[in-house]
């Protein structure tokens, strides 16, 4: 569920589905309730995207909640909002308990949900998921928002199907608030326009959960853009709209939307004739000079040397994902830049290098 709206049979519903995590005694014992066990417990980025990090449930008890003088387990989510968890299986709110306790989501489905995606639309973020090891009081369903994605529990273990669907379609909802906002008039009505949705009496964001324009756009992305296991069979909530599957006039809207961030008209224009580049040498001397050429045509390399002069920047992440550095690019003329690598104290190893004008990452080893 996104901007708090009611659930969707594609997200996390409280004793529909939900993972398994490592339950630590002295912890859990002292909240008195039950968990199933998972592999890790330590936060993790999508590889080559490092603003997109996965938060453990343990981590989350231990660095994101805090005991209130009642007992009460308060959560305080990236946006500043604090939630009272729900750590008991008798608690009023649910409906539907179970001896077993809560089922926390799969951090390793997570991650594979979101690693399926294109690095187009994840390069963009800057968000943490937050897989909670319990569910909100007064929001028991999955959700997201500008600041994160909060993934919520369920009484009973999750298909991975389910984890994959329920990821991927509230990063659509990411999507939405980083790269279509609602002050986007123009663009909602492109994209009404394209989904036919144009009567405003009927799909609006007070209506049925399946009739909201959000959710229909965070439906669509799960289907264009998710893995199999998140696309599923293609249809969406709703069940009176079209799969968007084979709809490529709707896929070109989605993925013109990152575009918008590369700035300039020139900038753009490189980018949507071919926004591949090249990495050379591969691998490189630790004191070695790294050059980095575009792939684009005469015109379209001319207009990126003449919008960003003879200065650029690289960012230098590792293979978790962490920022390493950034890299002061010289521009060498016809499409190429280079950096010198020599005192940057680089330890030989595998890093992703995204150049600031790309909508990619290249994968470079340094020996």
């Amino acid at each position: 569920m996104t901007d708090l709206g009611s659930q969707s049979r594609r997200r996390s519903t409280l004793g529909i589905h939900a993972s398994a995590l490592v339950a630590v005694p002295g912890l859990i014992a002292s909240i008195g309730v039950a968990v199933a066990p998972v592999s890790s417990w330590a936060s993790q980025a999508v590889d080559g995207a490092p603003g997109v990090v996965v938060v453990s449930p343990q981590e989350i008890l231990d660095y994101y909640t805090t005991v209130a003088p009642d007992g009460a387990l308060l959560f305080t989510d990236r946006g500043g909002v604090t939630w009272r968890l729900i750590d008991d299986v008798d608690d009023p709110e649910i409906t539907n308990p179970s001896v077993e306790g809560f089922f926390p989501m799969d951090t390793a489905e997570v991650l594979d949900a979101l690693s399926a995606l294109p690095m187009d639309f994840l390069l963009p973020a800057d968000v943490p998921i937050f897989v909670l090891p319990y569910p909100r009081s007064g929001l028991l369903d999955s959700s997201a928002d500008e600041h994160g994605i909060y993934l919520s529990p369920g009484m009973n273990p999750v298909p991975a199907e389910t984890v994959h669907q329920v990821t991927t379609h509230e990063f659509g909802h990411i999507v939405h608030h980083r790269l279509l906002p609602d002050s986007d008039t123009k663009g909602w009505d492109d994209y009404r326009g394209l989904r036919g949705l144009e009567d405003e009496s009927v799909f609006h964001q007070a209506a049925a959960h399946a009739y909201r324009p959000h959710e229909i756009f965070a439906e669509d992305f799960r289907v264009l853009f998710g893995g199999a296991l998140a696309a599923g069979d293609g249809s969406v909530e709703n069940p009176e709209l079209a799969s968007p599957q084979y709809d490529s006039d709707l896929e070109s809207f989605f993925l013109d939307l990152p575009l918008e961030l590369l700035g300039s008209t020139a900038s753009v224009s490189f980018a949507r004739v071919e926004t591949q580049w090249t990495v050379s040498p591969n691998p490189v001397p630790r004191n070695g000079r790294l050059e980095l050429g575009a792939v684009g045509s005469r015109s379209d390399l001319d207009f990126v040397e003449e919008s960003r002069a003879n200065s650029e920047r690289a960012d230098l992440f590792d293979a978790q994902g962490r920022r390493v550095l950034t890299l002061p690019l010289v521009a060498d003329g016809a499409g190429r830049w280079s950096v010198t690598l020599a005192d940057l104290g680089l330890r030989p190893g595998t890093y992703w290098v995204r150049v600031g004008w790309s909508t990619g990452a290249k994968r470079v080893v340094v020996m």
